[in-house]
């Protein structure tokens, strides 16, 4: 009886002991499973953080351009304002109009973004703050993922 009891209480400790060594096992192959897609994670968060990054340069830089050539149409029409007038309206206000086209033209030769060619952005490693938003629930800093999930 005693044997048998003693047997049963040890099969029962190897089986526990077992159960938790598989447990063990699963819980360690979870982590790294974990830490694998939180890597992959970060890396296309990463990706897309360059991305619109680089994305709002172009934005900033078309605007600079549209705002140039909404400019540059203007002194072409002025000029050509100018001309129409020119012989109906007295000398100094033709004068003063002529002044403002030059400085005008002047001015948006200034801003012009495009009389250098552009070049590709800073392509410095995006932050954390900067590529959070892109890693849909999982932190910046480990495989923890925020809300339990």
């Amino acid at each position: 009886m005693l044997e048998e009891a003693l047997d049963a209480v040890l099969g029962e400790i190897e089986a526990r002991a077992a159960q938790d060594a598989r447990r063990r096992q699963e819980e360690q192959r979870d982590i790294v499973e974990r830490e694998v897609r939180w890597r992959a994670a970060v890396e296309v968060a990463r990706e897309q953080a360059v991305r619109e990054r680089t994305a709002q340069a172009l934005r900033e830089e078309a605007g600079r351009w549209q705002v140039s050539a909404a400019l540059s149409a203007y002194c072409a029409a002025l000029e050509r304002r100018i001309g129409e007038l020119h012989g109906v309206v007295d000398e100094p206000t033709l004068s003063q109009a002529r002044r403002w086209l030059e400085w005008a033209r002047a001015y948006v030769r200034s801003i012009d973004p495009l009389r250098e060619l552009p070049k590709m952005p800073d392509a410095r490693e995006p932050t954390p703050e900067e590529f959070k938003p892109y890693l849909r629930g999982w932190s910046p800093d480990g495989p923890e993922r925020w809300g339990g999930r």
